[in-house]
């Protein structure tokens, strides 16, 4: 068995349903401001056939999940039952003609004072089991493109689970209440894959690493100065006593 794992600790028990548009409904992880654009599935746990795209519903039970630090990260993930127990985003057998897809856009709106994103990274997990060879772990993906306001270069993603994970630097560094998006294409290419083999997705991270603008540096700079300062003199003060 071939599998590739993110592993990540949660932030919290704070999760969002991800339903097909659903602008006012927002997951605030570190100092980002998370919501959906839009969301079509194809599909789901394997047993959609490749005509029955549809909108994200309730039922598709995709949440959108908040993770520890460090930075500000996410986590896709299919969990039933309420959302509480885990399971595929994505599962094909290999050598199916049918399509497994999900495409989802985040919207992401800058909300620390002191903030600047800088980074981007994509984390995939997942699994193939079964008869299969190592290049069918090749053919379960995921890619995204970032979109930033006024910037025509977009910087974008692709890892498979032969990598696991992606990342980029951003074209142009976003600041306090500015908005950005990612487009993600998640996918398993299960007609390209092994006869025999079950190919899953299960999670996807999304982790953006926001750095401090040089004025809180300075600011903070100043604070441990002053920290200093009065250890130094205590120190002295009971050095003389």
């Amino acid at each position: 068995m071939l599998v590739a794992a993110a592993v990540a600790a949660p932030a919290s028990a704070e999760q969002m349903k991800i339903l097909a548009s659903t602008p006012t409904s927002t997951l605030t992880v570190g100092n980002l401001q998370y919501s959906i654009g839009t969301c079509t599935y194809t599909g789901v746990g394997g047993s959609v056939g490749a005509a029955s795209v549809h909108n994200c519903a309730s039922g598709d039970d995709l949440y959108l999940v908040a993770l520890a630090g460090p930075g500000s990260a996410v986590e896709i993930e299919r969990l039933t039952g309420g959302g509480v127990t885990p399971a595929p985003i994505l599962q094909a057998t290999g050598g199916s003609t049918k399509k497994y897809d999900l495409s989802i856009q985040l919207v992401i709106k800058v909300i620390g004072t002191h903030t600047t994103v800088t980074q981007g990274a994509l984390i995939l997990a997942g699994s193939v089991t079964g008869t299969h060879v190592t290049a069918d772990l090749a053919k379960v993906t995921a890619g995204e493109t970032i979109t930033q306001a006024n910037h025509a270069s977009l910087p974008s993603m692709n890892t498979s689970l032969t990598s696991t994970s992606a990342t980029s630097a951003f074209k142009q560094t976003q600041a306090y209440n500015q908005t950005f998006s990612t487009s993600k294409d998640l996918k398993i290419s299960a007609n390209a894959a092994t006869i025999g083999s079950t190919l899953t997705l299960n999670s996807v991270i999304q982790r953006f690493t926001p750095a401090p603008e040089p004025a809180a540096i300075g600011a903070f700079t100043v604070g441990l100065l002053g920290v200093g300062a009065i250890r130094r003199r205590g120190r002295a003060k009971t050095a003389s006593a």
